[in-house]
Order: structure tokens, then sequence, then C-alpha cells
């Protein structure tokens, strides 16, 4: 929360200041009277005051992972965490970008063969019938895609997506580069 409000104060200050240069600027080339002049300025600075607190109230969330996507030997926990205690976490496996009707995150949860995606997108078809090679099966990643969702069920932080290839799984590349798509 911190860093979004510093972030948001110094482009505030930023527009301020070129606001204030450019009335400076326009008050002596054009002679406009003194008092028109400090009214305007007092409105610009009461809209950027409210425009600050406005941006400083939209709580950004950040969503971290317990462990980063990578290759590993066996199963293991995964727990996600987020700064505000009142937002929740919602998931998928699938691929498909989170929502707040995703399951709910509510604790460690055991990347095992129960978060394989059901998603066969391999046997998509976009070749002619007698160029198509289908394999019978793919070795699968376990694909965690998961977002922070507030009260009002609005995300309020970036989806973070993580891939996890697990050798015990029979996820085992033998040395070549994977691609998680």
């Amino acid at each position: 929360m911190t860093s979004v409000l510093s972030d948001w104060l110094l482009r505030g200050i930023n527009i301020l200041l070129f606001v204030a240069y450019y009335d400076y600027l326009y008050y002596h080339c054009c002679g406009i009277r003194q008092k028109y002049f400090m009214m305007k300025r007092c409105l610009w600075l009461i809209g950027f005051v409210l425009f600050t607190v406005y941006f400083a109230k939209a709580q950004n969330d950040t969503l971290i992972f317990s462990v980063p996507g990578g290759f590993y030997e066996e199963v293991f926990q995964l727990k996600l965490y987020n700064y505000f205690q009142q937002n929740h976490i919602c998931y998928t496996t699938n691929g498909n970008r989170p929502t707040a009707q995703s399951p709910l995150y509510e604790g460690t949860m055991t990347l095992d063969y129960s978060k394989y995606s059901t998603s066969h997108i391999y046997t998509i078809q976009i070749s002619p019938d007698d160029l198509v090679y289908v394999p019978d099966s793919v070795q699968h990643c376990i694909v965690i895609r998961a977002a922070v969702f507030d009260n009002n069920d609005s995300c309020v932080s970036k989806v973070v997506t993580n891939s996890y290839f697990i050798k015990e799984l029979g996820c085992d590349t033998h040395g070549l580069p994977a691609v998680s798509i």
C-alpha cells in the first residue's frame, strides 16, 4: 500500500508543479488579475488532494507464492499469501483467468495429480486431417493462476501464473527445454 500511495503522491505533485508553472506563465504573459490566478491555483490544489485521497483508498493487494514455478523432484505444499486480510484469493488450475467465482484458496495446497488441468489443448486440430498427429497423452505440468479479490468481488491484484514441472508425477523433460502455454 505504501508504494502505491507514494507513486500516486509523486504523480500528483508532478501534475501540481506543472499546473503551477503553467499558471505562473499565463499570469505573467497575459496580465490576469491576481485574485483569479489564486482562485484557479486553489481549485487545482483541491483537485489534487481529492485525486490523491481517491487513489489512496483503492487498495491494491499483492499476491505471493511460497514456491516459484519451475522444475521439482517431488510433490510439495504450496501456500499463497496476500497483504490485506479482508481480501481473499481465488485460483484456477485449467489455465483460465481466475474470477471471484473460481475456487477459493483456503490454505496450503498439495501439488499432486488432483491439480492437473483437465483441458486437453493438444487435441485441438489446426491442420488438415492427413497432416495431424494427435498423441495419446502429453506430460502435463501443474499451472496455478491466482488473483486477490475484495469483498465486492473486484480483482485488486495482478493475476499471477506459475507452472510446476514435478518429476515424481511423470513430468520429466530429460534435460530438454520445456514450454508451458
